[in-house]
């Protein structure tokens, strides 16, 4: 089973920004910072009122 964070590297390598740092205290693992880029999602036009005609039942 692939790890996530394979996943999230190799989806679209170059959308993100990889940062890496040395390991924190006595670890022997290095830290990764990941940045991604996000446009926020624009506001959506209000609801609008809509009639349903039956026409089977108009007969």
């Amino acid at each position: 089973m692939p790890n996530i964070l394979d996943l999230f590297l190799t989806s679209n390598p170059s959308a993100y920004a990889v940062t890496l740092s040395s390991p924190l205290s006595s670890s022997d693992r290095n830290l990764i910072s990941v940045s991604f880029p996000i446009s926020p999602i624009p506001p959506q036009d209000s609801p609008k009122r809509r009639c349903l005609w039956r026409f089977a039942s108009a007969s």
